[in-house]
């Protein structure tokens, strides 16, 4: 089910583009999909994979849309607008109708092909501990504040996600932490959202039944370290393509690893004790953190680098990230701790 924000946010389109919209019209929602169409929204019509949404234009109507917008002429009882790529502003009108949600919260986008559900959800854990009211969008769902609400895709079509984003902004969340997929760069899913900080973990073989090769799927995720869409970037540099790729982008990087002593944020020390890493995380400028933490894993170890740098990086400080780290928790279905009272440890 999509979100509407409570609040209203019916405009006229002519106030987005008059070159595009030659109609006085007022619009409610965006939907690209006829089958979620509620009352008052501008239903988009573009060509999918088997088959183009102006055949479902009638659907669209029954459910209530009050005006479409395509790239074919057509014939229908509502007001109609024409575009020669409708699916590329699906993102920049969704934005513009739900009042550009991103630039109300600190969000955080995270690509990789491995770690992005863990990361993100250590980074949401680590807000909430600092009672900073956030959002939550991945492969397990959506999370509003303490809400939590299923969702198809890891990363929701656009318009979508603008709604979502909205519905954060209304439920008091000052930040958001999502999960984007290459899919969702590469199809434009993204268009019209603005992050503070986006985050790469890793690239490994993946995909390429969509992609076709490993450099088109590096490619993909590279697109979303540009100034279109992010201020800062956080990579893991002991990746391979994570090296490459924080050699090549053009926003201001900051760089992690468990290996190399000259990444801003870099494991000086992590033992296991009592079932539990004893963690020493140092920066580049000499501050130290040390805690226990209980997700076990070499690749947790990354995943806790990451999401430490991206809050840090979104601008909450080691003193306050530090005491939240023993406190963290295993993501459900990601490796989780038992504890039947046996003297080793258990993990499923």
């Amino acid at each position: 089910m999509r979100i509407i924000p409570e609040s209203s946010f019916a405009k006229s389109l002519r106030e987005f583009d008059s070159s595009i919209f030659d109609q006085q019209v007022v619009i409610s929602g965006v939907s690209i999909n006829a089958q979620k169409v509620l009352p008052g929204d501008l239903f988009i019509a573009f060509a999918g994979a088997k088959t183009h949404g102006i055949s479902y234009l009638e659907q669209a109507i029954s459910n209530g849309a009050v005006a479409v917008l395509s790239d074919k002429k057509i014939e229908g009882s509502i007001p109609s607008f024409i575009h020669p790529k409708p699916r590329e502003i699906v993102g920049a009108i969704s934005a513009w109708l739900y009042g550009h949600p991103f630039e109300s919260m600190k969000a955080i986008g995270i690509t990789g092909t491995n770690g992005k559900t863990t990361t993100a959800n250590l980074v949401k854990q680590i807000w909430q501990l600092n009672s900073i009211t956030s959002g939550l969008i991945g492969t397990l769902g959506i999370e509003i504040a303490d809400e939590k609400l299923e969702s198809a895709r890891t990363t929701p079509e656009a318009d979508d996600l603008q709604a979502v984003a909205a519905a954060m902004v209304e439920h008091g969340c000052k930040n958001l932490v999502m999960e984007v997929s290459s899919h969702a760069i590469d199809q434009g899913r993204i268009k019209g959202a603005k992050y503070e900080v986006v985050a790469f973990s890793n690239l490994t073989q993946d995909h390429l039944d969509y992609h076709l090769n490993m450099e088109n799927y590096f490619q993909a995720k590279a697109n979303l370290f540009t100034t279109e869409y992010a201020k800062v970037a956080v990579i893991n540099v002991d990746d391979s393509y994570g090296k490459k790729l924080s050699q090549q982008v053009k926003i201001p990087v900051a760089t992690v690893s468990r290996k190399d002593t000259n990444a801003d944020l870099f494991l000086a020390k992590a033992e296991i004790n009592n079932g539990t890493y004893q963690v020493e995380i140092k920066s580049k400028t000499g501050e130290i953190l040390s805690e226990n933490f209980a997700l076990l894993g070499d690749y947790n170890l990354d995943n806790l680098l990451l999401a430490v740098a991206i809050v840090n990086s979104a601008g909450l400080s080691l003193d306050k990230i530090a005491p939240t780290i023993s406190k963290l928790k295993s993501v459900p279905g990601r490796l989780e701790s038992i504890n039947a009272g046996q003297k080793f440890t258990g993990l499923s």
